[in-house]
């Protein structure tokens, strides 16, 4: 849902009755409708009542002093008395104000999706930190496509990246776009039965570079969730106290040469979990309390250098395999 201005909503009267009757203005915040607003005593500029049929009159600017909870309100109590809509020619009277939960037209949602892809690859990161929560935005109002904005933060994540990189070109500070995708992800994986979840949908993380980030309590269920070839290299990624039952995870041919991975406390209920030809050449990795049933977790030729710390927690000590 866009937010909408705090002080002065856009739209346009699209109708009217009979003088004292109703007319339906529709209001927009950043270039969307969030709403329309109804008013009575609705008059043409030169004072006279407009009478049938229906039809587009003229711009106005809504005053409204509660606007920005437009959007979150599916019940918005009636507006005041006092509260007036204004223009230059006349002033109505709003009766009620009604939100839309989301833009009404696939087009208006296309330009939404283009405005934040913009934004994703703008040079400032401020833009770019924008474009991220413009994107997780759009995909909780558009569940048709929901997977497709998704997917274009995983695949932002999938980008070459250079952690601690500073030499010119580098968009500064990248580090914290990146760690707010990951968070924006987590966030839309607490709860599977909310409208807004993200639990289901596939996560396409394979050849990631992770330098931090926070996955902990995450459900992980039902879609593919792939970090195949992934590099750990500093930071703390945090994975502790989530869910691992999709149907595909896989962590296979991922390295981990720095900072902390903690899979404390995680569970493993159920499909198949792959760290198959992975490399542990340092850093701290932790499986502690972790828990898996009914679930096949696969281990199967990993590396395992001396500089590597591991508790490997409910899972067989795999020993120092390489130098």
């Amino acid at each position: 849902m866009p937010d909408a201005d705090a002080s002065v909503l856009t739209g346009r009267v699209y109708r009217s009755c009979r003088a004292g009757i109703s007319a339906v203005v529709r209001i927009t915040g950043d270039g969307q409708e969030v709403g329309t607003v109804t008013v009575v005593d609705a008059f043409t500029a030169a004072g006279h009542a407009q009478s049938s049929p229906p039809q587009e009159l003229h711009d106005v600017r809504v005053g409204v002093r509660e606007a920005e909870d437009l959007p979150a309100r599916s019940h918005p109590p009636a507006a005041g008395a006092g509260r007036r809509v204004h223009d230059n020619r006349s002033a109505r009277h709003v009766s009620r104000i009604t939100p839309c939960k989301a833009p009404v037209s696939g087009p208006a949602r296309s330009l939404r999706r283009k405005q934040a892809d913009t934004q994703l690859g703008h040079e400032q990161a401020a833009v770019r930190l924008a474009g991220v929560y413009a994107m997780a935005r759009l995909a909780d109002d558009w569940s048709e496509q929901r997977q497709v904005c998704v997917n274009v933060l995983c695949a932002y994540l999938r980008m070459p990246y250079t952690p601690g990189l500073t030499e010119p070109g580098f968009k500064h500070p990248e580090r914290e776009v990146r760690l707010t995708i990951i968070r924006t992800i987590r966030d839309h994986l607490q709860n599977p039965t909310t409208t807004t979840t993200w639990c289901g949908l596939d996560l396409d993380l394979n050849g990631t570079t992770f330098d931090g980030g926070d996955f902990s309590n995450s459900i992980f269920s039902g879609g593919m969730v792939d970090f195949t070839g992934s590099t750990f290299s500093g930071g703390t990624v945090n994975f502790s106290r989530s869910t691992f039952s999709g149907r595909a995870i896989n962590f296979s041919r991922t390295t981990y040469s720095g900072g902390t991975v903690d899979f404390s406390r995680t569970t493993f209920p159920g499909g198949t979990v792959n760290f198959s030809r992975s490399t542990y050449s340092g850093g701290t990795i932790n499986f502690r309390a972790s828990r898996f049933s009914g679930s096949t977790v696969n281990f199967v030729d990993v590396g395992v250098h001396t500089a590597a710390s591991i508790n490997w927690g409910p899972f067989p000590t795999i020993a120092v395999n390489e130098p």
